[in-house]
Order: structure tokens, then C-alpha cells, then sequence
């Protein structure tokens, strides 16, 4: 695909689709998944009301990416968005063997792709998993409670020996990366750090991953 924000860590054309689908910033990504609806059709194609595309993104039943799509276009058009509302986090580890992957939201949906370009697809955690999502996500919120939004685009996954959290959320991105060692000495990455291990170990005893 050619696209400025898409980039190829896998070599693999559709876990790389899979990789960048989760940043929830190529709407021709989403489009095919999301356009099954007339609400998201009209969504996709930026048609909808100020008041419809408000409600849409404030709902908490709604499919994560549905509601940062949603917030993204309220941020184009300029139109007033609550700060802080998270909604996603994407951590990322590059390793001798390739990047680590794991993306995790707050409908309890997560993604998980290997260095060694395995793949978990997790819809309805178990519950063990889910007090395990609601801890990182927890953290998670702990830290942007901190930043500021960052102004940058995307731009390539995180090489050998260096780690970058993406928190997605209502009033934009937060970015936090480092060398992984650096990073590991921070008490609030530490912990993350430390969530995102137990989760990928419960995703790994469950026999998600293929």
C-alpha cells in the first residue's frame, strides 16, 4: 500500500496491514472493515453530523477504533474534544529477531505480533485477561495524565533496543520511547513494561497466538 504512514516491519503484506490497522490513522485501512454499517459508511466518508459524530465518539459501547476515527475527524474540523479519554495503546519493542507488537484498547480488544511474525487476535478475553487489560490500561492513563499530545506524525517503528508506547486518545496521540534498558528504569514504563509481559503471558497460556 502506498501510504505515507504505512510502514512494513513484517515484510509480511498482511501482518503489516494488521500492524498499521491499529494505529487507527489510514482511514482506507478501515474503510472495508467499517463500512458494513450505513452509520459507518457515513462516518468513513465524513457525512456525519456534528451532533451524530460527538455522540458516536463518547459512546461507550462503541468498537474503539469506530470511536477514535470518530475523534480524529472531530480534531480536523476543529470541534471542541474532552482531553485525556484513552483509548488505545500500542507498545512496541524491537528486538535481534524483529518487533514486538502488542495493541491493546479499551473495548478489551487486543493484537499481538511477534518478532517471530506470530499473530494472537483476542475479541472476548477471557477474565483473567481482563483484569489484566483494565491494569495496563490503568498505567496506561497514569502516564498521559503526565504529557502533552504529540504534534508529530507517525513515523518507523522502533529499532534494536528501543521500545515506544502510542497512547491513543480522545485529544490525540502521546508517545513515550526510549532505549528499552532507559526505559526500564523509569518506575511508570517499568510497570507498563511489566503489564504488557503478564498479558502476553496469559495470551501465550491461552494458545491465542498462531
Amino acid at each position: 500500500m502506498q501510504h505515507n504512514l504505512f510502514f512494513s516491519p513484517y515484510r509480511n503484506e498482511r501482518l503489516d496491514k494488521i500492524y498499521n490497522l491499529q494505529f487507527c490513522d489510514i482511514v482506507e485501512l478501515l474503510e472495508p472493515e467499517l463500512s458494513q454499517r450505513h452509520l459507518l459508511c457515513k462516518l468513513v466518508k465524513q457525512e456525519l453530523t456534528q451532533g451524530v459524530l460527538q455522540s458516536l465518539a463518547m459512546s461507550g459501547d462503541e468498537d474503539a477504533r469506530v470511536r477514535i476515527l470518530a475523534f480524529n475527524q472531530m480534531r480536523q474540523q476543529t470541534l471542541p474534544v474532552p482531553l485525556k479519554i484513552l483509548l488505545g495503546v500500542i507498545i512496541e519493542v524491537g528486538l535481534a529477531e524483529g518487533l514486538e507488537t502488542l495493541a491493546v484498547f479499551e473495548d478489551e480488544k487486543v493484537r499481538y505480533i511477534s518478532a517471530e511474525k506470530r499473530l494472537a487476535v483476542v475479541e472476548s478475553p477471557t477474565p483473567p485477561m481482563e483484569l489484566l487489560i483494565h491494569k495496563l490500561l490503568r498505567d496506561s492513563q497514569k502516564i498521559i495524565n503526565g504529557l502533552s499530545p504529540c504534534t508529530e506524525a507517525r513515523h518507523h517503528p522502533p529499532t534494536f533496543g528501543r521500545a515506544r508506547f502510542t497512547f491513543i486518545a480522545s485529544d490525540g496521540i502521546y508517545l513515550g520511547e526510549g532505549q528499552f534498558k532507559t526505559m526500564q528504569a523509569n518506575p511508570q514504563a517499568a510497570e507498563l513494561i511489566d503489564d504488557a509481559l503478564d498479558l502476553l503471558h496469559e495470551i501465550i497460556m491461552t494458545g491465542s497466538t498462531h
